[in-house]
């Protein structure tokens, strides 16, 4: 498929499904907002896949770990390969199948298809209900992308990246979104890839989900261009798919609340005064 019959693929998140999944959470037996990002995380979830019924939900597995190289990427590849890769044997605790592939393309318009096709197989081979996406390659540096960042021709934007990594995960990007997967995204690669998606179509945002806080320069501004919180802050290096598998443990924790805690009406009990709830209750401690 191409890249132009793809974007048309991708369509927004049902905002009204995250309202009432939320709802649910602030109708558990605990304090209002108390799982904090876990309960953000969830309730997009939840609207990703098209229902906030708790027997719809399940844990958000199988799942795929995309791990883009070539030849840049040395010895790392082959350990990936191998299975020996820190990312692969984390993947493999969160039942995770990693798929570490050597990109071949060369030109922006082969680099994109190769990604969407490469998430396309994967994704569709394992069955996967969750994407994460990484690069074993180091991120182009700030001073090459950052005055770039509002220039709306995404493929200018990819040509002054320069980087076939970054442009084969706005591939698999567009196509996770034109499957409606959620898209755990893992380094600064992985985050320019969703500014260049979001300038093909913004609506991929809504399937964009940041996994942890690396410590790569300009990590930070494209969080904050992107309007993405990352749960987790590993100091990791860089993004190489550890820090996403982790983050998986916690959206599997989140859905697990989501389903086998009890509301204030399945208990019997009266709901939660406001007055205490934990929103409420900070709001006191701030004034």
């Amino acid at each position: 498929m191409h890249i132009e019959e793809l974007v048309q693929k991708i369509v927004p998140v049902n905002q009204n499904l995250i309202k009432n999944a939320q709802q649910h959470f602030d109708n558990l037996i605990k304090p209002v907002g108390s799982l904090a990002q876990l309960e953000t995380m969830t309730s997009r979830y939840a609207a990703i896949i098209g229902s906030v019924d708790k027997e719809d939900l399940e844990n958000p597995v199988p799942g795929v770990l995309l791990l883009l190289g070539n030849s840049a990427s040395g010895k790392q590849l082959e350990r990936a390969l191998g299975g020996r890769d820190a990312a692969v044997v984390v993947a493999r605790q969160v039942d995770v199948v990693t798929a570490p592939v050597f990109i071949t393309g060369e030109q922006p318009d082969e680099l994109l298809e190769e990604g969407a096709m490469l998430a396309a197989e994967y994704t569709g081979e394992e069955q996967a209900r969750v994407l994460l996406l990484g690069s074993l390659n180091p991120a182009p540096q700030p001073q090459v992308w950052e005055k770039f960042l509002t220039e709306p021709d995404p493929y200018f934007f990819l040509e002054r990246v320069q980087d076939p990594l970054v442009t084969a995960l706005t591939g698999a990007i567009l196509q996770g979104a034109g499957q409606k997967l959620p898209l755990l995204l893992d380094g600064a690669s992985a985050f320019l890839a969703a500014v260049a998606a979001c300038k093909v179509n913004p609506v991929a945002a809504d399937y964009c989900f940041a996994s942890h806080v690396s410590v790569e320069p300009g990590l930070e501004i494209l969080l904050d261009f992107l309007k993405l919180t990352a749960p987790l802050r590993l100091n990791l290096p860089g993004g190489s798919g550890v820090g996403a598998a982790a983050c998986l443990t916690l959206l599997k924790a989140g859905v697990k609340a989501y389903k086998e805690m009890e509301t204030f009406e399945e208990a019997g009990v009266h709901k939660e005064e406001a007055a205490f709830s934990l929103q409420a209750q900070q709001k006191k401690q701030g004034s």
